[in-house]
């Protein structure tokens, strides 16, 4: 009986670990990229602002950004960068070079939103993600640009 309680206790113990470890280091991250944004030294695409969107209202089921629904709700603003978008202070939702987009394309809609499916990995150990992000308001032109130039920087599905 004690065996099993004490493999129990060490199950969810390392399960407690990887979660702090994966939201940890999200957290960090998100920190990081935040703190280099403000202070100019890394660059963005765009940065739009958001009074009466929810941006959870946007996110499909199962989509990359599931884990965060609830915090991201509360998000008002976005940062989109070469290699990821920074949603306010909640996440930094990257994609890195073993990304291969399958979509990335604006999708109408009221509002509009730019449309990302991404798949990381290959064969039996591939992941799709999908999310959408909307468009304020009289920023299609910003939001054709941002697509524009991330269509000629990321690694396509061909």
């Amino acid at each position: 009986m004690v065996f099993f309680l004490t493999f129990f206790i060490g199950i969810i113990l390392v399960i407690g670990i990887i979660f702090y470890l994966i939201f940890g280091y999200t957290n960090k991250k998100t920190f990081a990229v935040r703190s280099q944004i403000l202070s100019g030294t890394k660059t963005f695409l765009a940065h739009w602002k958001y009074d009466n969107i929810n941006i959870a209202d946007y996110q499909p089921f199962g989509s990359g950004l599931t884990l965060y629904k609830k915090k991201l709700a509360d998000v008002k603003e976005i940062y989109i960068c070469l290699d990821g978008i920074l949603f306010g202070d909640v996440v930094f939702y990257s994609w890195n070079r073993l990304a291969t987009f399958k979509k990335l394309e604006i999708k109408a809609g009221n509002p509009p939103s730019i449309h990302f499916k991404i798949e990381y990995g290959s064969g039996d150990s591939e992941t799709i993600n999908e999310f959408y992000i909307p468009i304020p308001e009289e920023k299609e032109i910003e939001a054709k640009s941002v697509v524009d130039t991330l269509s000629s920087f990321v690694q396509f599905d061909r």
